[in-house]
């Protein structure tokens, strides 16, 4: 893969940074008036998730006052996924862990959101968290391939910083 394609990787993780970064605070900010120096900016119009969440707590028949933790819970779950992406962009050491780290809690959260569609029986949210299930393994096989370094990465790595070869498991393979 060309050195070109790895701004892309930018990309990638920042959409995913953002991604987790909104669905987190929709959790706590839904119809919440957002103001700047005493003025408001805008109100925060997400999803009514405590709407959806009681119609799904009435067919389990579990009592309303879980919803509110429950979704809390998921928005602080979600907001520690973005920090992990967050992470990843800065380029610490050990970089390839941060990444792999901020995918593997995206699978899993999209696995758990995918098991709790089907308890509930929200085939259209199946369909949306199943989808994006395949977003994140493109967007990690892409991110891998393409051998993602952030710039921070590339100072502390002078003598592979130009080295477009594919990584050595690929070289192997013959690919």
């Amino acid at each position: 893969m060309p050195a070109s394609a790895r701004p892309l990787g930018y990309i990638a993780l920042g959409y995913w940074f953002f991604f987790w970064l909104m669905n987190g605070m929709d959790k706590f900010l839904h119809g919440v008036t957002v103001t700047v120096a005493g003025e408001p900016l805008f109100i925060w119009f997400g999803k009514n998730r405590m709407e959806q969440f009681g119609k799904y707590f009435d067919r389990l028949a579990l009592p309303q006052e879980g919803i509110a933790p429950l979704l809390s819970a998921c928005g602080v779950i979600e907001l520690t996924v973005a920090s992990l992406f967050f992470i990843s962009l800065l380029g610490p050491k050990h970089y390839e862990a941060w990444i792999a780290a901020a995918f593997t809690a995206t699978a899993v959260m999209f696995m758990g959101f995918s098991l709790w569609d089907v308890v509930v029986g929200d085939r259209a949210e199946l369909l949306e968290h199943g989808t994006y299930m395949g977003v994140v393994f493109v967007t990690y096989g892409f991110v891998a391939f393409s051998q993602f370094k952030p710039v921070r990465a590339f100072s502390h790595d002078t003598e592979n910083a130009t080295d477009n070869r594919l990584p050595h498991n690929f070289e192997t393979l013959g690919i």
